[in-house]
């Protein structure tokens, strides 16, 4: 399936949902076809975690550059949303 386009894929899965009266999987194909809307709550496979790195100077030339940040530093600094990206738009 490699060199596949997914948009006739989909297409099709939202006949079938249709045909089959399955509004769940209709309304899953459109929103993954056309983006999530801001008052529908976004599958876990649409977060994606983000890490951050930063570079620290210190005393006498000392530093360490691109050192990883620990996730609960960022949460408990700047909130939990900033561990995970919203991918909501396709």
């Amino acid at each position: 399936m490699e060199g596949q386009a997914i948009g006739p894929i989909l297409l099709k899965l939202r006949l079938l949902a249709s045909r089959l009266g399955s509004g769940l999987l209709e309304e899953w194909v459109k929103h993954e076809s056309n983006g999530y809307p801001i008052d529908v709550e976004l599958p876990s496979y649409r977060k994606i975690g983000v890490l951050f790195r930063g570079t620290f100077s210190g005393p006498f030339g000392s530093g360490i550059k691109n050192a990883p940040i620990p996730p609960y530093l960022i949460e408990k600094h700047a909130g939990p949303n900033w561990n995970l990206w919203p991918c909501a738009k396709v």
